[in-house]
């Protein structure tokens, strides 16, 4: 093999590990948007509002803080959300800031099944990389 084919090879081996690796970086994102992030609390709220006007979709959720505090804040979503006010819904909140609530979407059959995909294509293009370098 020529030193240019082998360069190409190489080449080859990072952008597919690079690619695997991002579907891992997805993956990992899936699963702290599921099970929250630091200073974060997750529960339960109901979906009282629905708007879709727009891009994505806006809601109004109602919920109650582990401290007692009955909180109505919005929050917003581009895909994965419940379609009709009235539903109960997965949130995560912000513990300092209970206003700053997001709706966790289940997705994280998806996310893990992204993620394991993710390795083993990055598991692959370094073995491609290894082989050629020899």
């Amino acid at each position: 093999m020529s030193g240019g084919q082998r360069v190409r090879s190489v080449r080859g081996g990072v952008i597919v590990t690079l690619f695997g690796l991002f579907f891992v970086v997805v993956g990992v994102a899936g699963h702290l948007d599921f099970f929250g992030y630091p200073g974060e609390t997750t529960g339960g709220g109901k979906v009282v509002a629905v708007d879709t006007a727009g891009r994505g979709t806006s809601y109004t959720v109602e919920f109650t803080t582990a401290d007692g505090r009955v909180v109505t804040a919005d929050t917003y979503l581009r895909w994965g959300g419940p379609s009709t006010a009235g539903g109960n819904a997965g949130i995560a909140y912000d513990t300092d800031d209970p206003a700053d609530v997001r709706i966790r979407r289940n997705v994280l059959v998806l996310c893990y099944l992204g993620g394991l995909v993710g390795l083993f294509i990055a598991a692959n293009g370094v073995a491609e990389i290894v082989r050629r370098i020899r």
